[in-house]
């Protein structure tokens, strides 16, 4: 009835692909999407192949193996066999790992393969509680034997709390005017919210 909703459902990125592929199969079967799709600028866009390519991408030796890490039993697992399987049929080599699976010995390694790109699924937060079992990735990490994709000094844009931070005047007081201005425009003012907010 001409009433604009936004629906964010948080399946827009790799966390979320099957539930993302689900959803859009939805859309693509709604009124509002028939009336939209007529517009030329309107497509879909499948997210396992292309993440799959470009993993490909970075992985300095062809031949190399992909390690798609995370803990056992999370729900994402379904999207690691898909990921899995789009670079198996891109040519690449693949294992799901854990970090109970990884040592480091000149090289990171998992079931007798050496790893040599890291599409870390981990979330930070669970990376912390487990830090100790991490030796083996942090080595690698640390001495450049690895590509990981998802780096630990990627967390302050992965996390939505930087939108608050672009508001922070600390944060902005080191800012070009140019680029305090462009988020005044673009960015809507957000806050991080407490128990006791």
């Amino acid at each position: 009835n001409g009433i604009f909703r936004l629906v964010e459902t948080n399946a827009d990125g790799s966390a979320g692909m099957n539930d993302s592929n689900a959803l859009e199969r939805a859309v693509l079967m709604s009124d509002c999407y028939r009336h939209f799709q007529t517009r030329p600028r309107l497509r879909s866009c499948e997210m396992v192949r292309p993440l799959a390519r470009m993993l490909l991408k970075y992985l300095r030796n062809p031949a190399g193996t992909i390690g798609i890490l995370d803990v056992p039993g999370v729900l994402t697992a379904a999207e690691f066999v898909a990921v899995k399987e789009a670079l198996e049929k891109s040519g690449g080599s693949a294992e799901i790992v854990t970090p109970k699976d990884l040592r480091y010995r000149h090289g990171l390694y998992a079931g007798g393969r050496r790893i040599d790109l890291v599409y870390r699924r981990l979330v930070t937060a669970d990376a912390l509680k487990i830090w100790d079992g991490l030796t083996a990735l942090i080595e690698a990490y640390r001495k450049h034997q690895i590509v990981m994709v998802g780096s630990f000094r990627s967390e302050v844009l992965h996390n939505k709390a930087i939108l608050a931070l672009l508001h922070d005047r600390r944060f902005l007081s080191g800012l070009a005017r140019s680029d305090r201005k462009m988020i005044a425009r673009h960015v809507p003012e957000s806050h991080i919210l407490s128990q006791e907010s």
